[in-house]
């Protein structure tokens, strides 16, 4: 296997680890702002990751998802929908 090195100053990528088996990982962005909440290129990404965290988590404790007996995947309904 070869292994490329892609050299990439302030690239963030926001991720929810929901354990040792399962991240969810969202999009992001080269960050232009010392804080990522106020840069215009990754905030709005940061936002949303933080949204779509908190309405997965919801729905774990609504029980509307569930995992596999050895948290390595997530059963959900045909045709959930998350709104953002």
């Amino acid at each position: 296997m070869r292994v490329n090195r892609i050299i990439v100053n302030g690239l963030r990528l926001y991720c929810f680890r929901v354990n040792d088996s399962v991240v969810f990982l969202f999009n992001g962005g080269v960050k232009t702002q010392l804080n990522a909440k106020n840069c215009p290129n990754v905030g709005p990404y940061l936002k949303q990751a933080n949204r779509l965290t908190q309405q997965v988590h919801q729905l774990f404790l609504n029980k509307e998802i569930c995992w596999n007996r050895n948290k390595t995947d997530i059963f959900y309904p045909i045709g959930l929908e998350i709104e953002i």
